[in-house]
């Protein structure tokens, strides 16, 4: 997938630039967010999709360049100021007590909320930047970048009191013959439970995994059901996220 590249903006100086709680996301590495020319990056390329009244959670990573392009000088760090334009009771918090970014190392963002109104909210991410100067950090003004990334909500599909939608979690396939397997991005490592429900809320199956940070495969044996849809959740420390499986011949 293409990252995004972060270039500085630096209008003051002619210079370009596009881009307490700590949050509780796990930063982007260096294979699900390569910086092939070493300029910094932010990631991943797109936010997920928002549902309005329904809880929302999105987190992306910022990896700060060492130098900037133009007028070249050393960064020393970024400063997070503020991810402004964001909808109404969506709140971001760093995993930094001071919003400190230091080139070289990957920092988090956690968007959390429940939206109470459709439409395309580009973000506004402000950065304070600091130079080095004989090894001091000085400040080199602040930029906002608002083309980078948007947080889109849309209108639930009619099942919002039922299903938490979050594509932190994906089946496939779907429908499924016998098995099925649960894609789940976790912030932290950890364990988590399946729970499989009949439509009626009567449970049917459980069982636990244990989780790493970041992608993981969960497969789910559910041969010895009937044809029919279910409702597979996974509960986390965070919460349950749940979808409608189907099963089929």
């Amino acid at each position: 997938m293409k990252k995004r590249v972060l270039t500085f903006l630096f209008l003051m100086f002619g210079i370009f630039f596009t881009n307490s709680v700590l949050a509780q996301c796990t930063p982007a590495d260096s294979i699900s967010c390569p910086d092939p020319e070493n300029n910094g990056q932010v990631c991943p390329d797109s936010l997920d999709v928002a549902y309005k009244g329904e809880y929302y959670e999105q987190v992306f990573s910022i990896l700060p360049p060492y130098e900037t392009t133009g007028i070249v000088f050393t960064i020393h760090h970024l400063h997070l100021v503020d991810v402004g334009n964001l909808p109404e009771s969506i709140t971001w918090v760093s995993n930094t007590e001071d919003n400190d970014f230091y080139p070289g190392t990957y920092y988090c963002v956690l968007m959390s909320g429940t939206p109470a109104d459709t439409g395309t909210y580009p973000l506004h991410i402000e950065v304070e930047v600091f130079g080095e100067l004989n090894g001091t950090p000085v400040s080199m003004g602040t930029v906002t970048d608002s083309v980078s990334l948007s947080l889109v909500v849309e209108e639930s599909n009619g099942v919002a009191n039922l299903f938490v939608r979050n594509s932190r979690m994906k089946l496939w396939p779907n429908p499924f013959i016998n098995k099925t397997n649960i894609s789940y991005r976790s912030p932290e490592p950890g364990q988590v439970q399946v729970v499989v429900s009949s439509l009626q809320g009567k449970e049917l199956e459980s069982c636990f995994y244990t989780v790493e940070a970041g992608e993981n495969k969960l497969l789910v044996n559910l041969e010895q059901l009937a044809q029919g849809h279910y409702v597979i959740t996974l509960v986390t420390s965070s919460g349950r996220i749940s979808d409608i499986a189907v099963k089929t011949r």
